[in-house]
């Protein structure tokens, strides 16, 4: 898993999210799939009530957790015609959840990856983590998301992509970059 060039860390426009199938045994890879996220409204509302000084020691039920990625979802992006949900195939600013997720979500490390170098005008905070072999066996994986619970509709950023088969003698890497730019 490596850090993406820095011209890829632009406002709407590169790639921050790379998908990679490698065999379990060889770690030879099979398939790429490179696609740039959308940050969800529930991402921006708490970045702008961590601005406004809602999360701090006096007001212990204000939670910032509900706004940190802990969790990655995967899902088909196949959606059923009464679902009703207003999640559709294309990402929507407004979406909570993944279109046809499937379970389990997988928690992510406690710690990532943060660059911050004085030349750039941004930040980088870079996710990286795996779908276990034994994980979604036989599904047809075509959107991810990151979320800030294990269950309900907390999705803080969401991505599709074109159609990657998980079997058996894969493991799917996700690295995830989020740039908070100048």
């Amino acid at each position: 898993m490596g850090e993406f060039k820095s011209q890829d860390a632009c406002f709407n426009i590169g790639v921050n999210v790379k998908i990679v199938k490698r065999h379990k045994i060889t770690g030879r890879v099979l398939e790429t799939r490179e696609a740039h996220n959308r940050c969800l409204k529930l991402t921006l509302m708490g970045l702008a009530k961590f601005l406004n000084g809602e999360y701090n020691e006096t007001q212990p039920q204000v939670t910032y957790y509900d706004w940190i990625p802990r969790y990655l979802g995967v899902g088909t992006n196949l959606g059923a015609y009464d679902s009703g949900s207003g999640v559709t195939s294309t990402v929507s600013i407004n979406d909570t959840k993944l279109l046809d997720e499937i379970s389990p979500r997988i928690k992510l490390p406690d710690r990532h990856t943060i660059v911050n170098k004085s030349t750039q005008s941004y930040v980088q905070l870079i996710i990286s983590t795996y779908l276990p072999e034994s994980y979604y066996n036989g599904q047809t994986l075509r959107e991810a998301g990151l979320f800030s619970k294990s269950t309900g509709n907390n999705c803080l950023f969401r991505v599709t992509f074109d159609d990657i088969k998980k079997t058996q003698d894969s493991i799917v890497e996700v690295n995830w970059t989020i740039s908070i730019i100048s």
